[in-house]
């Protein structure tokens, strides 16, 4: 439920930011990329309800992407001389949520081992 939530939680905020680039540097670009990102999460946390495996991986690789796509954004920001404020908070968010999946992932993997031992 934790990851599940997490990847709910994560398309909500990416639907945010969307939201508040437009809004500060009326950016409509930052408003479609922050509402498909948003929208394609959220659905992935409905879809993990009942298909946990796919819906995971690709949220993990949207996530991924996601922080690529800050890095990015973090140079341009800093050769620029501007505040990199806004991009690593968000290169941050991105790596908290891959860790959380990751831990999902691994504690699954973990309990799937010891069940075939035991058996």
């Amino acid at each position: 439920m934790l990851y599940r939530a997490t990847v709910l939680v994560y398309g909500v905020i990416n639907i945010l930011g969307g939201v508040i680039g437009m809004v500060m540097a009326k950016s409509p670009m930052s408003l479609i990329v922050g509402g498909l990102t948003g929208l394609t999460l959220i659905g992935l946390g409905v879809l993990a309800k009942t298909k946990p495996g796919p819906a995971f991986r690709v949220a993990g690789l949207v996530t991924l992407g996601l922080a690529g796509f800050w890095v990015f954004r973090f140079t341009e920001v800093t050769a620029a001389g501007k505040s990199p404020m806004m991009p690593v908070m968000n290169l941050a968010l991105a790596v908290i949520v891959m860790a959380i999946l990751a831990a999902g992932h691994l504690s699954k993997t973990r309990t799937q081992a010891s069940d075939a031992s035991v058996g």
